[in-house]
Parts: C-alpha cells; structure tokens; sequence
C-alpha cells in the first residue's frame, strides 16, 4: 500500500509540495478511497502498525478457548502494553 502511495506521490504532486498528511484514522480512510498519495502511505503505516497488535489482540481469545490461564494472563499484559502505548504516545 505505502508503495503505491509513494508512486502517486511522485507521479502526481508537484514538485516542492508538501501536501496534506492526514493523521485521524477516518480523515486517512477517506483520503485514501480519494485516492490522496499521502493518505495512501498513512494507511499503509496503519496496517503496519495495527497488524500486530491485532495477532496480541486474537491471541487472547484463542489462549481463552484452549484454557490456558498462563498464556492469557501473559499476552493480556502484552496487549495492555500495546495499548497503553498507543494511547499515551497520541498526544
């Protein structure tokens, strides 16, 4: 995905613009469907981003199936760390 954006990016924007690089998640998803290059590479960022966190974020529902108490306890302190992240590294 970032690839692409690169290349419209290049292809399309004029030379010294910086463009608009949108940061609000809804703001990228509909910049990206307008087919915006900078919100292209953000989604691509995104999906980096979010890929792990979403196998954490699984991984507790299937270590709860399996009843495996230690492994939920471990990644549940994983995911709480994630999101901690997240959350106090957005501002």
């Amino acid at each position: 995905m970032s690839s692409h954006g690169l290349a419209a990016l290049l292809a399309f924007a004029p030379p010294g613009s910086p463009g608009h690089f949108p940061t609000a998640p809804g703001e990228i998803l509909r910049a990206a469907v307008a087919g915006k290059p900078y919100a292209i590479i953000a989604l691509g960022i995104l999906v980096l981003i979010a890929t792990p966190a979403l196998r954490v974020a699984l991984s507790v529902g299937f270590f709860i199936a399996e009843r495996d108490r230690f492994y939920v306890v471990i990644t549940l302190l994983v995911l709480a760390v994630l999101v901690a992240s997240f959350v106090l590294g957005a501002g």
